[in-house]
């Protein structure tokens, strides 16, 4: 999934300025490492980024040059990713 920044960042005078983050579309175990469980119901906004680094390759350097715009719409994203799955099991 591509994310278009409204902003682009600039990580130093010449640099070539990041118009658009890439993530990858799903979550996996690795991702998670290091986050509290209690995490995926009440994420705080540096739990969401390291997230969004994790699945992007990007580090904190490019992330927290987020505009705010740019880090609301990521973080709509992170969350699209949190929410509780379909219920699977028997039923009576």
């Amino acid at each position: 999934m591509i994310i278009p920044l409204t902003k682009p960042i600039i990580l130093s005078p010449g640099a070539t300025p990041i118009e658009e983050l890439t993530m990858r579309e799903e979550l996996c175990a690795g991702d998670m490492r290091f986050l509290k469980t209690s995490a995926l119901s009440d994420p705080t906004v540096d739990d969401l980024l390291t997230l969004a680094g994790r699945l992007t390759g990007q580090g904190a350097a490019v992330l927290n040059k987020l505009s705010l715009g740019d880090m609301d719409v990521v973080i709509n994203h992170m969350l699209g990713f949190l929410v509780a799955g379909r219920a699977t099991g028997k039923t009576q």
